[in-house]
């Protein structure tokens, strides 16, 4: 990700793969700024990894019932350490499994969220291109329907609500910080009410009833953004709790009456911590369980929560994981199952 800069414009806040190289480890963290070792794709070229699983950063995943009925997670894209990704992968709930089929083109920094029986996918990075498309698609099948849709961005969020996709802020063309709401109803985008959470990139959204919880995030130089947003499906409300240190890139999901956050970076520090929010307030069960990372994947299945990947601390490799692990509300457990190529800053929505 990358962290904005004076005036609402992004700047490069970590060391940069180098074109055509994939990462560049070379740099030290002299030449970076405090999100040092997060992936910057914008500088990645494009493959598409064959069914052979490994590490990569900034992937989309979502629960999938296309599959015969049989309800399963989809992971979709990202950034690893050969360059933009444009692979499926399928969680079953004991093993991955690449897919074939059409899929939108490779991308990261994009998000996706259920709307109606379909996922939605928008945006994110192909290269050097910010994307303003729409995906539709069902694991195995998608298509383009080609509507208007809101301005082109990375490094934002998306959440269900009821029947549609909820899409806040980001990062826009010219490196703008954004604060805008839309939703995604199935056929069109709707831009909502102005008003809400200050704008931001690498925060982090999910559902919670007929609400979408919002969390942290980042609007210029550290500290970064501690702050609780609640949207009602009209207007944002600030919860005005106290919660989780502020952090950017973190990744959360939902558990039955709660949503979960795991880890994130402070700018100092990756995170590797667990909170869990009912609505009313932020807890921090005393657990242990996946090393310190940011821009992991989690998505919902079944009756618990999967996370799979990230980048965790600085390393030859940049930190690129391809691990997974299961939160049943109680503990984390991890997965002996070998998963997708490694990788980062992961989206997910949930079909029925």
């Amino acid at each position: 990700m990358a962290v904005p800069g004076d005036g609402g414009k992004m700047s490069d806040a970590r060391p940069r793969p180098e074109a055509g190289h994939g990462l560049d480890a070379s740099r030290t963290d002299a030449e970076t700024r405090p999100d040092a070792g997060a992936v910057d794709a914008r500088d990645r070229d494009v493959v598409t990894d064959g069914p052979s699983p490994d590490a990569r950063a900034i992937d989309a995943a979502s629960r999938d019932a296309s599959d015969g009925g049989a309800a399963s997670l989809v992971l979709f894209g990202g950034g690893g350490a050969a360059g933009v990704l444009g692979d499926i992968w399928r969680w079953n709930g004991a093993t991955w499994t690449a897919v074939t089929g059409s899929a939108p083109p490779a991308r990261s920094y994009a998000a996706m969220a259920l709307a109606g029986n379909t996922l939605a996918l928008f945006g994110g990075l192909s290269a050097s291109v910010t994307l303003a498309d729409t995906w539709l698609g069902n694991g195995a099948a998608w298509t383009n329907p080609n509507v208007a849709a809101p301005p082109p961005r990375s490094n934002f969020a998306m959440a269900t609500l009821g029947s549609s996709a909820v899409l806040f802020g980001g990062e826009g063309n010219a490196s703008t910080i954004l604060g805008d709401t839309w939703t995604w109803n199935g056929t069109s985008w709707n831009e909502g009410t102005a008003g809400g959470p200050p704008a931001r990139v690498c925060h982090v959204m999910a559902t919670l009833g007929d609400k979408v919880v919002l969390f942290g995030g980042a609007h210029g130089s550290p500290p970064y953004l501690g702050d609780t947003w609640i949207w009602n499906g009209s207007v944002w409300t600030d919860a005005n709790v106290t919660g989780p240190s502020a952090r950017c890139s973190a990744t959360m999901g939902t558990l039955g009456g709660k949503v979960v956050l795991f880890g994130g970076q402070d700018g100092a520090h990756v995170l590797s911590d667990t909170w869990t929010f009912d609505g009313v307030s932020w807890s921090n069960p005393s657990v242990s369980g996946p090393s310190a990372r940011q821009e992991s994947t989690m998505g919902t299945f079944g009756s618990t929560v999967v996370l799979f990947g990230g980048l965790g601390e600085r390393d030859a490799s940049y930190g690129l994981l391809a691990d997974t692990w299961v939160w049943d509300g109680t503990a984390w457990a991890e997965s002996t199952a070998s998963g997708p190529p490694a990788r980062a800053v992961g989206v997910m929505g949930m079909l029925p």
